[in-house]
Formats: structure tokens, C-alpha cells, sequence
């Protein structure tokens, strides 16, 4: 990915790796569209686990380290008071479903499993690395 600083970016949501590797790279502002409503509440999920976890804690709740501590309820507990209502009602709804099993969610239809290892996943997504 090229230098975005100080420019106005336009992507597709999707799991919202590209928003924050756009950031990371100097980008201004990062609008986003989905035909999928639901990637928005991945992405503030994202958002506020980065905001709110170290780096380690991070990487398990993305599964990166641990893939048994994906979603994991207890780290979604931690963050949640940076959540409005509309994000805190849908995550809370999920966990319910999913009996506050995050790793039940990951299997789940929600989340689409492309199979990566954690070394492609880090390094196609530079916001992953420690140092950034």
C-alpha cells in the first residue's frame, strides 16, 4: 500500500482491515460502503478491542494467538463501555445466541473463515503489527 497521507479515502467495508491500514498510512478520512449492513459492527467492534486491549490481548480476541480465545467473552466485557447502544445491543444479542461462546460466533454465519495463517493475515494488514 502506497503513502495515503493526507488523502481522502473511498473503500469497500468489508471486515475493515483496509480502514485501518488506510489510517495507519496517513489517510485523512476513510468512508466506507457494504452491501452487507453488518460489516459496520464488526469494524467498531475492531475498533474499540484496539482502543481498549493491549496488543497480545488484541491479536487472541482476533484469534491471531489462541484461536480458542476468539471473541472471547470475557475481552468483549472489557470493551464494551466504549460501545453506543446500537453496537453494545447487537454484540450482546450475538453473545446470547451464541451462549457467550466466542468461538461458537467465529463458526457461526456471521464470520466468513478464508483460512489464513496468522503470519498472511499480519502481514497483508500492516495495522496488526506490534510496533504500529
Amino acid at each position: 500500500m502506497e503513502s495515503l497521507e493526507n488523502k481522502e479515502v473511498l473503500s469497500v467495508a468489508g471486515s475493515g482491515d483496509f480502514y485501518f491500514n488506510a489510517l495507519l498510512y496517513g489517510a485523512t478520512s476513510v468512508d466506507l460502503f457494504d452491501i452487507n449492513y453488518l460489516t459496520k459492527f464488526l469494524i467498531c467492534l475492531k475498533r474499540c478491542a484496539i482502543e481498549q486491549m493491549d496488543y497480545d490481548t488484541f491479536l487472541s480476541f482476533l484469534g491471531l494467538n489462541r484461536l480458542e480465545e476468539i471473541f472471547s467473552y470475557a475481552s468483549f466485557k472489557k470493551i464494551c463501555s466504549c460501545f453506543d447502544e446500537e453496537l453494545y445491543t447487537f454484540w450482546a444479542d450475538i453473545y446470547d445466541l451464541a451462549y457467550h461462546d466466542g468461538y461458537a460466533i467465529y463458526t457461526s454465519n456471521l464470520i466468513t473463515n478464508f483460512g489464513c495463517s496468522k503470519r498472511e493475515i499480519i502481514e497483508a494488514n500492516p495495522y496488526l503489527i506490534k510496533e504500529n
